[in-house]
């Protein structure tokens, strides 16, 4: 049970554990399989653990960012589950039954299974080319398996689905959704199209195309945005479900007479969970009595670095009009997983830049020259100081902020003693995406403690010592 809960904390090595001593045993298995030592049974049982160690470290890649490799992942565990159900179905009565008592073809497909699994215990040190060949050899593997095990008729199969950018380009394009799995358009039916709707809307008929084991569905942009799938800034990519109906020749009486049937199924494709830099923005108008130094600060969006790359940055601020840069500063901050950092600051007349640069976390390397990225780093470059208004009148005040996950953002408002505040509205938005999710209108109190609660709830606030704080509400990130 402690060890459970230590996964939990730590997917990322728990698994590769868990890799390694996979890969011991399916070794093991394919240096048995010519001994008439491994049976069918013993095959079916490998698949199991290894299909749910690929499935947690998919997960473990995704929630670490990497899409590709935890799609890729998924594929062939989802491949590999469906294989286990093929297999126990065709060989349910001879499960303790040796393989070389199968025939050939038999005994051939399923020595090159055991084979191929033995090669996927050390799938999370691959590259991105290599797991696609991987991919690519896993299905051919299982077509072959399929094709040769002891069952009167082939009903379709599928094992998982593919989005775009998961493969190279020249794989996949890069609107299209490929669905993999086994007699999806039988040619004996004519290679009858499946009929497919995405999260219950029917596709067009031209939109799809499949072979006997891949449906693609191609989705141009009007599409994607009909089902939700246009994946923009503004109308991010959510979880949806791909329903299939796909036909295949049932049976047969001596040849002459076929009658054809079809399944239908349901697949659930999940999305990594989407975390927005959201955009928060104060501007208004304030009566100055008296010349006056105003605070500024502006951040960059946050800057992300892997193990052991460096990122660079800037960060510009320009002063009003009729005003002067008193003094700057630039500094890192919500630094995390980062090794070393760098930040200066440079004024030029009313505009002051700074530039800063931050180095990620160093691998960690163990046996085997097995390495590990214990985790990417990021932060934020802030640039702030102080200006001075020199004529007396109407001035405007803005400020932006970037706002992640269950951070807040702070905004000092200038001191009351030497400006009115007229109108005051912080306005929320995501990042690269100018649709408004939702404001605070403040009135010119600014010196009482208050809360604040934005027009549509999303977003609360706290005004404290002309300071106003903006965070998360409890409905939580604005999907």
């Amino acid at each position: 049970m402690l060890a459970a809960k230590k996964c939990l904390w730590r997917p990322t090595r728990c698994v590769l554990g868990r890799l390694l001593k996979l890969s011991v045993y399916l070794a093991f298995i394919v240096q048995l399989a010519s001994a008439q030592q491994v049976t069918v049974g013993s095959i079916v049982h490998s698949v199991g653990p290894l299909s749910q160690t690929l499935e947690t470290l998919a997960i473990a890649s995704l929630e670490n960012g990497q899409t590709s490799k935890g799609y890729q992942q998924l594929l062939l565990a989802q491949t590999l589950q469906a294989t286990t159900t093929r297999l126990s179905d065709a060989y349910s009565r001879d499960l303790n039954r040796p393989l070389r008592s199968l025939d050939e073809a038999q005994f051939e497909s399923l020595t090159h299974f055991a084979a191929l699994l033995n090669e996927l215990g050390d799938i999370n040190e691959q590259t991105q080319s290599k797991m696609s060949e991987l991919v690519d050899r896993t299905l051919a593997v299982v077509h072959s398996v399929f094709d040769v095990l002891p069952t009167t008729n082939k009903p379709p199969v599928i094992f998982g689905v593919a989005l775009p950018g998961i493969f190279a380009s020249n794989l996949q394009d890069p609107n299209d959704i490929v669905i993999y799995g086994y007699n999806l358009a039988d040619s004996k039916e004519g290679g009858r199209k499946p009929e497919v709707s995405i999260s219950g809307i029917t596709l067009p008929p031209d939109a799809v195309t499949a072979d006997f084991g891949k449906i693609r569905i191609h989705l141009p942009l009007n599409l994607k945005r009909a089902i939700g799938y246009a994946n923009t800034p503004c109308d991010p990519l959510k979880s949806f479900t791909v329903s299939l109906r796909i036909f295949y020749e049932a049976g047969y009486v001596s040849g002459l007479v076929h009658w054809a049937t079809d399944d239908q199924f349901s697949l659930s494709v999940p999305v990594p969970t989407q975390h927005y830099d959201l955009d928060v923005q104060a501007s208004g108008i304030a009566t100055v009595r008296t010349p006056q130094v105003l605070a500024f600060n502006n951040s960059s969006g946050y800057v992300s670095v892997d193990c052991e790359q460096t990122a660079v940055t800037s960060v510009n601020w320009q002063a009003p009009e009729n005003a002067r840069i008193s003094d700057a500063h630039a500094e890192w901050v919500e630094v995390n997983n980062v090794t070393s950092q760098t930040s200066n600051v440079v004024i030029v007349g009313a505009s002051t830049t700074a530039t800063g640069s931050i180095r990620g976390l160093n691998k960690q390397c163990a046996i085997f020259s097995i390495c590990n990225c214990p985790g990417g780093g990021h932060g934020k470059l802030r640039v702030f100081g102080t200006y001075t208004l020199d004529d007396p009148g109407l001035r405007s005040f803005t400020a932006r902020e970037t706002l992640r996950g269950g951070s807040s953002v702070q905004f000092k408002l200038p001191s009351p003693d030497t400006w009115t505040l007229n109108h005051l509205i912080i306005r929320v938005t995501k990042t690269n995406c100018a649709t408004e999710l939702d404001r605070f209108e403040v009135d010119s109190n600014t010196t009482s403690t208050r809360q604040l609660t934005s027009v549509r709830g999303l977003f609360v606030g706290q005004i404290v010592g002309g300071v106003i704080t903006v965070r998360v509400g409890q409905a939580g990130s604005p999907q």
